[in-house]
């Protein structure tokens, strides 16, 4: 049974995979925060592989041992916060390639998965190819409702097809090295898979790298501009 959002309402995506619940700007992301998921308290305590939480158990960490944030799981509880994606949420739909509003497949076809980017063409030459990513793929229908109601894209993006892998993490970083003492506060980073610094890092966001990138329209996604 769906949690219903501040006015009661849960949008009607028969394809959706979870309840997509309607917020100001319109359908809130599966991937959002909501007010009352609040970051739950975990003591950090250091180990000889890195960082630990004191009452560790085995949901904290991934299949690659990377230690996550601890946050609570109410979705539709509160008031959506869009500029905040949950971790685990956000995990789930990077790592399965679902789409980041209704979590049903993300579109895919021969020239890769669909994506919604800010326009930042004068970051390199080339742009978005090679871009780190944290934000999830989409379906179509919720890319198309996503360029007309979400915030985040009215100063302007890009529809881009791409072939895609995880290629890091994002979070809190506690130490730099063995060598130097640990941060009495954690700096905010994106670090490479293979990096030896992920034992310190308190993951909150899988990172993929976006290659054979393709601008479409999404009238006509499957045509490359």
């Amino acid at each position: 049974m769906a949690h219903l959002s501040p006015d009661g309402s849960v949008l009607d995506l028969p394809h959706a995979a979870k309840p997509v619940f309607r917020g100001p700007h319109g359908p809130v992301p599966y991937v959002a925060r909501w007010s009352a998921e609040e970051v739950l308290a975990a003591p950090i305590v250091e180990t000889p592989r890195g960082i630990a939480y004191a009452d560790e158990s085995s949901v904290d960490r991934d299949r690659n041992g990377l230690l996550w944030s601890r946050v609570a799981s109410r979705p539709g509880v509160g008031e959506p916060i869009y500029r905040q994606m949950h971790p685990l949420r956000q995990r789930r739909a990077m790592r399965r390639l679902l789409c980041q509003v209704c979590a049903g497949p993300a579109d895919h076809n021969d020239h890769g998965t669909l994506w919604l980017l800010q326009d930042q063409h004068e970051l390199w030459p080339g742009w978005p190819e090679g871009a780190q990513n944290t934000h999830p793929p989409l379906c179509l229908r919720c890319a198309r409702i996503s360029a007309k109601s979400c915030p985040w894209l009215k100063q302007g993006f890009v529809a881009v097809r791409a072939q895609s892998f995880l290629s890091g993490a994002s979070g809190g970083l506690y130490r730099e090295s063995w060598f130097r003492p640990r941060l009495s506060k954690p700096q905010a980073r994106t670090l490479h898979i293979g990096d030896p610094r992920l034992r310190w890092l308190q993951a909150d966001q899988l990172v993929r790298e976006l290659v054979g990138c393709r601008f479409v329209e999404l009238e006509r996604p499957g045509h490359a501009t």
